[in-house]
């Protein structure tokens, strides 16, 4: 069961920070304030790539991997939660606690460059762990092939995959971050193999 202390931490921390700041909305205004200057200084923002003002110091690196953490509702995070925690269970069998948290930890940032570089909008933001369990979801696709030799399981994990962001983007009226989803695969895709499974 330690195996699986880093992903928990990960979950409570995005849990914990949702929560936090949903709490600090509610009590004075200069929490208010607060809250959302957290929140807005967590996600990602693609102007700050080539200009703009920093909310805080470091924001232009640290929102690589600091948007993994923040939801903009708790539909939107437990929806993540909901991929996140079987992805990363799915992962740390295949290659250990740590070797998942170097994936989840160096593919998030690496997904949102490539949301950066595909976006068609320069002021664009996204927030989410989304792109971090796509990286998970495009590791799983190597990992089952590996496993199986068989295309099936592969197949169908890709449709379900393609099946949730149709349903997303749906529900949404195509607002929301499905060129995060696409970069997240195909840097899952290209990190599995360099990992030593367990």
């Amino acid at each position: 069961m330690l195996r699986y202390v880093p992903l928990a931490v990960i979950v409570l921390a995005c849990i914990g920070l949702h929560e936090g700041l949903s709490a600090m909305e509610g009590w004075s205004r200069e929490w208010r304030k607060l809250a959302w200057t957290i929140a807005g200084g967590g996600k990602f923002w693609v102007v700050l790539l080539a200009e703009g003002e920093e909310i805080y110091p470091m924001q232009r690196v640290l929102m690589f991997w600091t948007h993994g953490f923040v939801h903009v509702s708790r539909a939107h995070l437990w929806v993540n939660l909901l991929f996140l925690v079987p992805l990363g269970a799915y992962a740390i069998r295949s290659v250990g606690p740590w070797r998942f948290l170097a994936l989840y930890l160096a593919g998030m940032p690496l997904a949102a460059l490539g949301y950066a570089l595909l976006v068609d909008d320069p002021y664009a933001t996204m927030l989410g762990a989304s792109g971090g369990i796509y990286v998970l979801g495009g590791a799983a696709l190597v990992w089952l092939w590996q496993d199986t030799r068989a295309i099936a399981a592969p197949l169908l994990w890709l449709a379900v995959m393609l099946a949730t962001n149709a349903l997303f983007w749906w529900l949404t009226a195509g607002k929301f971050a499905w060129e995060l989803h696409l970069a997240g695969v195909v840097v899952g895709l290209a990190m599995a193999p360099l990992l030593r499974r367990t």
